[in-house]
């Protein structure tokens, strides 16, 4: 009886969020804290070793290839957080452009960066035609590079994403609106969870995140409502709830909830939540 006490207590402790809610409003980085796998795609080794070096510092997580067709092998076994191509040789450049065509058909969302070894207007604009990938400059540094990457993993991330939340609070479903609207999400709220299986299917969410303790139909109930149809079955959900102790987070963890976030909470934790979870499926779902 004790092992699942445990087991939540050991849970708990690792997601370790702040106890304070503090929307002020201002851009957070909301991936501060975790790791992300970034492929360098570059002709010469010597350009990709201080990139895994200095990642290694900042929590980026670097994989370099130098050809092409070993790119397309990494990311059929692994889709990363991003990619890096270095373009600089002009023959590097006409090859990777079927490539570039290839990552925006078949991983619309994942973020590339490319980095032109001239600011020839020419070679900027067939990049551009061929692919949805952000320009860089060779000046960039790489701490600026690291920065720009995680910027554009957020944003990935998050847009166009939508999340239906139920809560039977106004003011924490008003919250997350503000909140999540500034990310590009498109967020429906219910605070009626009798009305939640015809709003599930209209919706048709991308993310669920569920209050445990409302009236008529507790977020349990709705989770494990969920799990038990095939349709929505794999959706991730993650719990927002004031309960600490074990017992409760055991029970979500139990009826199948991805995640769960201790009222009251901060903006960074929420949206790196949603962000690694948004994330993670969208891997699943591009894995052949």
């Amino acid at each position: 009886a004790q092992i699942p006490n445990l087991v939540a207590k050991l849970h708990q402790e690792l997601q370790a969020p702040p106890k304070s809610f503090n929307y002020s409003g201002k851009t957070s980085n909301p991936c501060q804290h975790q790791v992300l796998s970034l492929l360098v795609v570059a002709e010469d080794e010597s350009f990709i070793h201080p990139l895994q070096v200095e990642g290694m510092q900042t929590g980026i997580q670097v994989h370099g290839v130098t050809e092409i067709a070993a790119a397309r092998t990494a990311i059929s076994q692994q889709v990363p957080d991003a990619i890096f191509l270095n373009l600089d040789c002009p023959k590097f450049l006409k090859k990777s452009l079927t490539f570039l065509e290839e990552l925006t058909a078949q991983y619309p969302w994942l973020p590339v960066l490319v980095l032109v070894g001239s600011d020839a207007l020419s070679d900027r604009l067939e990049i551009v035609r061929r692919s949805r990938c952000q320009v860089l400059s060779k000046a960039i540094a790489t701490h600026e590079l690291f920065a720009s990457i995680r910027e554009l993993v957020d944003a990935k991330r998050l847009a166009a994403t939508r999340i239906l939340a139920v809560d039977d609070d106004p003011h924490v479903l008003a919250t997350l609106q503000q909140l999540l609207s500034r990310w590009g999400i498109d967020l429906f709220t219910l605070d009626d969870s009798n009305q939640f299986w015809e709003t599930l299917n209209a919706v048709a969410p991308d993310f669920l995140i569920l209050d445990v303790e409302m009236p008529q139909i507790n977020g349990i109930d709705l989770c494990q409502l969920v799990r038990s149809d095939r349709t929505w079955d794999k959706l991730p959900i993650m719990f927002l709830t004031a309960h600490q102790d074990a017992a409760t987070i055991q029970q979500l963890l139990s009826v199948g909830a991805d995640d769960y976030l201790t009222k009251p909470c901060t903006e960074p934790e929420i949206i790196s939540r949603l962000g690694n979870r948004i994330s993670r499926s969208r891997r699943i779902c591009a894995q052949p």
